[in-house]
C-alpha cells in the first residue's frame, strides 16, 4: 500500500493520506460466479494488508476450494486466508455476528444483503440483486433488439444479477418484437452446459427450478400472457425453457422481488408522444 502527500495551501502545513488495513474481512460470494466474484474480492483485500475469510455458496463450493488450494501454495502466512463453507443462514450468519471480523463484503439476494446491513458496529459492502430494464422504441433495429434481450437475459441461464428481466417495448413494434423472440428462443439448444453446442445449460439446482416455474405461475395468475416456453424439458435436471410473456405483471407487483431470472416480460408502451421518458420512468 502507498500512501498520498498533498501540497497546502498554508505555508509549514503538509497533508498527509495514509491507508491502513481493516484487519479481518468476511468475504460472502454467490454460486452464478463461483470463481470470479471470489478473486475480485479476495485480490485487493489481501493486497490492502487484510486477513481474509471466505465463505462460498454451499452449492457451488469446487472453484473456490481450487483456488484456496493454490492460495495455499504462494506462500501466504498460516492464517492470512481461510476457507469456510456451509449454508448461509449458519456459517454466513456466524460470520456476520462475530466480534472478531471487521468487515463483510458480501454478494448476493436482497433480503440476505438487508440482514447483513443491519449488523452493528461492522463496515459493509452489499452487492445485491437487480430488475434490469430494457427499452426497444420504434426507429429500434428490430433483429438486433431482440439478440440484444435475448443476449441479456439468458446468459448463464440467466442466473445473474445483471440480466435484462424486464423488456419496455413501444407499441408499434411489441407484437413483432414478442413474435421475433419467441421464435428466437425456440431455436435455442437446452443441454449439459459442458456441451459446446449448449447455449442454455441446466439451472443451478432444484430450488432454483421451483422459483422459475412459481414465477411463470404467478405471472399467468396476474394476468401476463404466455408466448413461449414454460415447460419443463425431458434433457436434463433442472431444466426449463425460457419464456417471455406478451404483457407486464405490475411493476409495484415484481420490483423488488430478484429471483425469477427467466422469466422477462416485455411491457407495451402506448403514447407516441411520451416513449422515451414512459421507458425511462419506468426503468425505475
Amino acid at each position: 500500500m502507498t500512501g498520498e502527500t498533498v501540497a497546502s495551501i498554508r505555508p509549514g502545513v503538509g497533508n498527509e493520506i495514509t491507508r491502513e488495513p481493516l484487519g479481518v474481512i468476511g468475504l460472502i460470494t454467490p454460486w452464478n460466479f463461483p470463481i470470479a466474484i471470489p478473486a475480485w474480492k479476495i485480490a485487493p483485500t489481501l493486497a490492502h494488508g487484510n486477513c481474509v475469510i471466505l465463505k462460498p455458496a454451499e452449492i457451488a463450493p469446487g472453484s473456490p476450494w481450487v483456488l484456496s488450494e493454490i492460495l495455499s501454495r504462494c506462500g501466504l502466512p498460516p492464517g492470512v486466508f481461510n476457507l469456510v463453507t456451509g449454508k448461509g443462514r449458519v456459517v454466513g450468519q456466524a460470520m456476520t455476528d462475530h466480534p472478531g471480523i471487521d468487515a463483510i463484503s458480501f454478494t448476493g439476494s436482497v433480503p440476505t444483503g438487508r440482514s447483513i446491513a443491519a449488523s452493528p458496529m461492522k463496515k459493509i459492502q452489499l452487492e445485491m440483486g437487480g430488475k434490469n430494464p430494457l427499452v426497444a422504441l420504434d426507429d429500434a433495429d428490430l433483429d438486433q433488439a431482440v439478440q440484444v434481450a435475448l443476449n441479456g437475459a439468458l446468459v448463464k441461464t440467466g442466473q445473474r444479477c445483471t440480466a435484462s428481466s424486464r423488456l419496455i417495448v413501444t407499441d408499434a413494434i411489441h407484437d413483432r418484437f414478442v413474435a421475433a423472440l419467441g421464435q428466437a428462443m425456440a431455436g435455442l439448444t437446452v443441454g449439459h452446459a459442458l456441451d459446446p453446442a449448449t447455449q442454455i445449460g441446466r439451472v443451478a439446482d432444484a430450488g432454483q427450478l421451483d422459483t422459475n416455474l412459481r414465477y411463470i405461475g404467478l405471472g399467468q395468475a396476474q394476468g401476463a400472457h404466455l408466448a413461449y416456453g414454460g415447460a419443463l424439458l425431458n434433457v436434463e435436471p433442472h431444466d426449463a425453457r425460457p419464456l417471455p410473456a406478451t404483457r407486464a405483471v405490475h411493476r409495484h407487483n415484481t420490483r423488488h422481488d430478484h429471483r425469477a431470472r427467466r422469466d422477462f416480460r416485455p411491457r407495451r408502451l402506448r403514447d407516441p408522444g411520451a416513449r422515451l421518458s414512459t421507458g425511462v420512468a419506468g426503468c425505475q
